[in-house]
């Protein structure tokens, strides 16, 4: 899924909503593809528990991002102000927002507590999603160079 090139000479400065939508999206394979990697290496390192904690780390940072996107999607609703749009609720954005951050640390916790795997590969899983993030962002960024 190859994305034509940015022409640099019309667009340097433009950094549209899509491309910020499609650079989520791609964030969220790349991580898919980073956490099938890495629970193969946790599983075959330190067992089948610490890649299960290692693919929820990578699960709970997955929904982050795709909430992340949901918010800016949001955001950008309402600042765009389109005509005969209604922008969705920032009230119901905010909400869900952070009724997942109490769900996740719930996850997390009772992983930990029952799963009794690394926590080392918890805490990879979930940095997974910013590894991923700044990788897009820097092959994003190459193709204004």
């Amino acid at each position: 899924m190859t994305q034509p090139p940015i022409d640099p000479v019309n667009s340097s400065s433009e950094f549209s909503d899509n491309d910020l939508k499609r650079m989520l999206l791609r964030s969220l394979i790349t991580l898919s593809i980073f956490a099938a990697l890495g629970a193969v290496f946790a599983g075959i390192s330190g067992g089948w528990r610490s890649a299960a904690l290692l693919l929820i780390g990578a699960t709970v940072s997955a929904i982050g991002i795709w909430e992340w996107r949901s918010m800016v999607i949001a955001i950008m609703a309402r600042m765009d102000a389109r005509p005969g749009v209604k922008p969705a609720s920032m009230v119901g954005a905010v909400v869900r927002f952070f009724l997942r951050f109490a769900l996740a640390a719930a996850v997390l916790y009772v992983s930990l507590k029952r799963l009794h795997g690394s926590p080392y590969a918890l805490v990879t899983g979930l940095a997974l999603g910013v590894i991923a993030m700044m990788f897009e962002a820097v092959k994003l960024l190459r193709q204004w160079r």
